[in-house]
């Protein structure tokens, strides 16, 4: 009975986001800010200057990981990799040259991890804003979105916290013991929620259509379901609930955020690894 609910949940959370796809979505194969407050928007970390926040430009004799010569045991390595191929970018190293306020060095298996979560979130299409990485210890959350704006376009800084190593994407009942766990699908899975909710900031209609696919396929996700979002701390929007349509927009962002997380990572829907 157990097998058939979680395949039943994995049906249905990819039917939602294939549908979600069809709806406008370029789907490729971003909890808990898992505690965080999306609105409003604000500068990033420090205020950063145009000049800060601007992303580098791609330098010519990057190496790829494909390609002879790229040290995988080098965080600098994947860094500027990532850089190069995305150019909207830029992952803060945290050294003497580039630092953010409360920032630690990324660990190469990090950034390796955060290279391939940028090449197939499902959303990736719509992750054509400035995107700024700031490894911390922070342990407020285990990751957190931050919006802002950025030459007169949004932006967004996403901090990721050591706690995301024992952050199970779906957060659902099912991984009440996985949070003992330190696995590489729960870095990413945090990854991709955050990314998720990046998404969301540059382009705010996904959310109405993660909405509508929902209805269309009969999805009846709410705050604290089992499945997906049991164990996140709903109570971190409770100061926004004097405000109805502002807590529930909240509320699904969330969901939205644990679901693609989950289809994309979580190993009770066989699409993620240890």
């Amino acid at each position: 009975m157990q097998v058939s609910r979680r395949r039943s949940l994995a049906r249905r959370a990819i039917t939602t986001a294939l549908t979600f796809g069809i709806a406008g979505c370029a789907f490729q194969p971003h909890v808990e800010p898992l505690q965080i407050p999306t609105v409003p928007a604000q500068a990033f970390s420090g205020t950063p200057s145009a000049s800060e926040a601007a992303t580098p430009p791609p330098t010519a004799d990057v190496s790829s990981p494909a390609e002879p010569g790229f040290d995988p045991d080098d965080p600098e390595a994947w860094i500027a990799a990532i850089e190069e191929r995305w150019p909207n970018v830029d992952v803060v190293v945290c050294d003497a040259l580039e630092f953010a306020e409360g920032c630690v060095p990324w660990t190469a298996a990090e950034t390796e991890l955060l290279y391939g979560t940028l090449g197939e979130h499902i959303l990736s299409d719509y992750l054509d804003g400035p995107i700024r990485f700031v490894r911390d210890d922070g342990e407020e959350w285990h990751g957190l979105m931050v919006p802002g704006w950025s030459d007169g376009r949004p932006s967004s800084e996403i901090r990721i916290d050591d706690s995301a190593w024992h952050t199970p994407p779906a957060l659902g009942l099912l991984d009440t013991f996985d949070v003992l766990f330190r696995r590489s699908a729960h870095f990413q899975g945090t990854l991709a929620h955050e990314l998720t909710h990046a998404a969301v900031w540059f382009h705010p209609d996904l959310l109405g259509r993660w909405i509508d696919a929902q209805d269309a396929t009969g999805g009846d996700l709410e705050m604290g379901d089992w499945r997906l979002g049991f164990w996140y701390n709903w109570g971190v929007y409770e100061e926004y609930e004097d405000d109805p349509a502002l807590y529930d927009e909240l509320v699904e962002g969330e969901l939205f955020a644990i679901t693609i997380a989950a289809v994309m990572y979580d190993p009770w829907l066989n699409q993620g690894a240890d």
